[in-house]
């Protein structure tokens, strides 16, 4: 490459990093907006905000915790960035809530390693992580035990199809096996894929099986709900939908321990 070419190459990257860093303090701008506007208003005037930079790509989200009700609930949100907007990433309530740093992995050489040095938000033993576009539940029971999805087998067709759920494959009903309630025996949760069963919010049925055969609870998600034990033998179900995330309690078997 000629000298002409490379101070063209160097002035074009430079350029870029200019325009790449200009929108960067954009956003973050519209970020602030955004959080002093929700902080301004008389119901939120007590809320406490925590800048936190989740994936570590520049831009800070803002935490806001409201006071503890009545009922021992903090509702809390993450305001962050998505597709260049400022935007409300995620509204919850939990009992706890509490901020964490992930160590930072490193390699065989001690080097740190890329996209492991993250900022992650636990509530109720919910361990929630930011990914590019969304924030996102992590190490929920399946993934902590090292439990993967499974093709239903033929006899668990057969079952779903007696609850009402006929023509699947194995392909479109996975499964995921665990002793994660307090009932009696193993329960498994059926994802159920087929295509004509997709709806507009982008989810699919998922059924939530005993070792009985009997349904525990049923609902939609748009991948397999993620599950997290309680500190009362009941269970969390997190769902997913295009509107976001929701959560579903289970409360324990009234016959637990006994």
């Amino acid at each position: 490459m000629t000298k002409i070419g490379l101070a063209l190459a160097a002035m074009l990257a430079t350029s870029a990093q200019v325009m790449a860093q200009e929108a960067t303090q954009s956003l973050q701008g519209d970020i602030v907006a955004m959080v002093e506007d929700f902080v301004g208003d008389p119901a939120h005037a007590d809320a406490i905000e925590t800048w936190l930079d989740m994936d570590r790509d520049g831009v800070e989200e803002a935490l806001v915790s409201l006071p503890v009700d009545t009922d021992g609930l903090i509702e809390w949100h993450v305001f962050g960035g998505r597709h260049g907007r400022a935007t409300d990433l995620l509204a919850w309530s939990s009992r706890t809530l509490e901020v964490i740093e992930q160590p930072r992995a490193r390699d065989a050489d001690g080097r740190p390693m890329d996209g492991s040095d993250l900022t992650l938000i636990i509530a109720d033993g919910i361990t929630f992580k930011r990914l590019p576009y969304s924030i996102t539940p992590i190490e929920d029971f399946f993934s902590r035990n090292g439990i993967r999805q499974r093709p239903a087998t033929a006899a668990e067709l057969a079952l779903l199809e007696e609850l009402g759920y006929p023509n699947l494959s194995m392909e479109s009903a996975q499964a995921l096996t665990g002793d994660f309630l307090a009932h009696p025996g193993r329960e498994r949760l059926f994802s159920l894929n087929a295509e004509y069963m997709m709806g507009e919010d982008g989810t699919y049925p998922y059924l939530l099986i005993g070792a009985d055969d009997t349904v525990i609870s049923e609902g939609r998600s748009a991948f397999h709900p993620w599950i997290y034990r309680d500190d009362r033998n009941g269970v969390q179900l997190v769902e997913r939908s295009n509107d976001g995330l929701s959560l579903l309690l289970l409360e324990p078997a009234k016959d637990a321990g006994q």
